[in-house]
Order: structure tokens, then sequence, then C-alpha cells
């Protein structure tokens, strides 16, 4: 597989998707919980993401309020104050990130890329060929199938499209199971909206 398309596979970061969960955190803290509660420091691959994050995530287990007056306060007290870098910086993370409605869609990309980064980084402890550490990466990232069900990437070989049809299948008899919890053997159930009609149960 040539290398340019297998790069396609690999989307080991997202600096934009890192800015925005910052930009977000700094605008509104009542986002902070949230997004704390999905991501770690380890999750942020850019160097000067990653420590804001980890002021930010230090000052949320402390109870500290978190706004640019204060973040920056505890910035120079980890010894992570730029005077030259670090105000700019917050300035640029709240401009950029006009609202928070969507953070949590920005954490999603975040936290698929640090499993990517992770898969990677596994692959290569184990010794596995490039090729296909970079199609796990992409069978990751791709089982969902199509966007609008959460998939960062639509599959594309075929072991992908597999897990895809097997993820699917899982998800179908979960509301299968839900369902017949409802009903007894021998009746059908109401109509299911996920499926679009109603199933018989035989068992």
């Amino acid at each position: 597989m040539p290398g340019e398309e297998l790069s396609e596979l690999q989307l080991p970061h997202s600096v934009m998707a890192e800015q925005a969960v910052l930009g977000s955190m700094l605008i509104d803290e009542r986002c902070v919980p949230s997004v704390i509660e999905r991501l770690a420091p380890e999750d942020f691959y850019m160097r000067a993401n990653r420590e804001l994050y980890q002021v930010l995530y230090t000052m949320f287990s402390r109870f500290d309020t978190i706004d640019p007056v204060t973040v920056v306060d505890r910035m120079k007290q980890a010894g992570l104050y730029d005077e030259n870098a670090t105000v700019p910086y917050l300035r640029q993370l709240m401009e950029i990130t006009p609202t928070a409605a969507n953070v949590m869609d920005y954490v999603d990309i975040v936290a698929d890329k640090a499993v990517l980064r992770r898969v990677g980084e596994a692959a290569g402890e184990l010794g596995i060929p490039e090729e296909k550490s970079m199609l796990l990466q992409h069978m990751l990232l791709s089982h969902h199938g199509e966007p609008e069900f959460g998939a960062a990437v639509r599959p594309m070989c075929a072991e992908a499209e597999m897990l895809n049809l097997i993820d699917l299948m899982d998800s179908r008899m979960e509301i299968y199971r839900e369902a017949f919890e409802e009903v007894e053997p021998g009746q059908f159930t109401k109509r299911i909206f996920a499926l679009d009609k109603k199933v018989y149960r035989h068992f």
C-alpha cells in the first residue's frame, strides 16, 4: 500500500481539537467537570497543551476557580509561565473558541487521537510492522462505520469493514435484548424506533 495512502489512516493528533478543548475550559468553567471525566493530561499531544491541561486538571481537583487570571497564577507557581508566550497563547485559545457548546465533540477527537498514539506505541514495543499498526489505528477510528454514528473516518479496508459489521450486530442484539425484557415469549414487542419495526420473542 503506498505510503501516502497509509498516512490517511494515521491521525495521531489534532492541534485544533486540543486548543478548542482548552479554550472551552477557559471561557466556560461549567464544562470543566465533563472534560476532566474524559481526558487525562497525557491525552494531549502538544507539550504546551498538555502542560496547560495539567494545570487546569490540578486546579479542578483542588476546587480552584478557573479563569485566565487564576490560571496564569497557577502556571507561575508550577514553573510553566513564559513571560512572552503564556498570556498571548491563553488569549489565542479563548479567541479561537467562541463557544463551549461543542466541547465534547472536541474531547472525542482528542481522545480518539490519544488512543491511536497508544496503539502505535504498543505496536512498536511488540515489533508489529508499521503497516499493521496503521491498519489497527484505522480500525479503531472507523469501527462505527459512518461519521453520524461516531466514526472519525469510514472503513477503508476489509478488516475495518468487518469490524464495523460486528459492531453493528452487537448494537442490534443489545436492542433486541432490551426489547425482550418488556415482553413474554410468544409476543411481539412495541415498535422499536432504532430498528423501525417490532420484533417477535420466541424464547
